[in-house]
């Protein structure tokens, strides 16, 4: 799938992504509470609390880079040739896999929406009981945080990964991500998981309305005036 492709389609999804991002809102707008995820928040304050002490932390970025990349071609059958994640000589990191997925964007965009640290904590809190839940909460969100830190360190314009994806897409399709996976750990974290599964049904349900509503605003746009337009658009992003 080429670049150009890949852009056509993300220009076509942006009211596919409107529709999820709205109904996101209002899922958190109306689900949202805060003593069921108090010990998640507190394990991301900390992580971001102690940045400036934590050890070898650009390593484990790096690590949880190439790692990603790992996992998602393990999983789509890859077979791996070689890994390496150095911080010795500047930030490093290298996965050499053959499989008929290794170059697809889900497995290059693998470490802008993939928090692998926190992927066993998430398995684990339902089989742990009560007992060791806030521990694992506490995980959770320290490893959270630690991912978004990590993105916003290494989602550039001129990473190898983005560029050979395309930027526009790559922001999009990391965006959309990332959104989803912060319902699902919600939804998991508060016990709600039918919650998850009626957001997506919300979403999709709100989604050929968008569509119709990015329709009318382009055949708007050819005969109507400006501030009708400006009001159009207002329209398109309101919940």
């Amino acid at each position: 799938m080429g670049t150009i492709v890949r852009f056509a389609i993300a220009v076509v999804a942006i009211p596919l992504i409107i529709a999820f991002s709205l109904e996101a809102y209002l899922y958190f707008q109306t689900s949202f509470d805060f003593s069921l995820v108090q010990w998640v928040l507190i394990g991301a304050a900390v992580f971001i609390a102690a940045i400036p002490i934590l050890p070898n932390l650009e390593f484990f970025r790096v690590f949880e880079h190439e790692l990603n990349h790992l996992v998602v071609d393990v999983l789509t059958l890859s077979i791996l040739r070689e890994f390496f994640a150095t911080v010795k000589d500047g930030a490093q990191g290298h996965v050499e896999a053959n499989g008929p997925f290794v170059s697809s964007f889900v497995s290059v965009l693998a470490p802008y929406y993939l928090p692998i640290f926190t992927v066993p904590f998430l398995v684990a809190l339902p089989l742990a009981g009560d007992r060791y839940a806030n521990a694992l909460e506490f995980l959770i969100g320290f490893t959270l945080a630690f991912h978004f830190w990590g993105l916003s360190k290494e989602f550039r314009s001129y990473q190898p990964d983005i560029i050979s994806q395309g930027f526009f897409f790559s922001l999009l399709f990391t965006y959309i991500m990332n959104v989803l996976l912060l319902i699902c750990v919600y939804a998991m974290i508060a016990g709600q998981l039918e919650s998850f599964t009626d957001y997506f049904r919300r979403s999709i349900t709100r989604t050929p309305i968008k569509y119709n509503e990015v329709w009318s605003l382009i055949r708007g746009c050819r005969v109507v005036c400006e501030e009708t337009t400006v009001q159009s658009i207002q329209d398109l992003f309101r919940p």
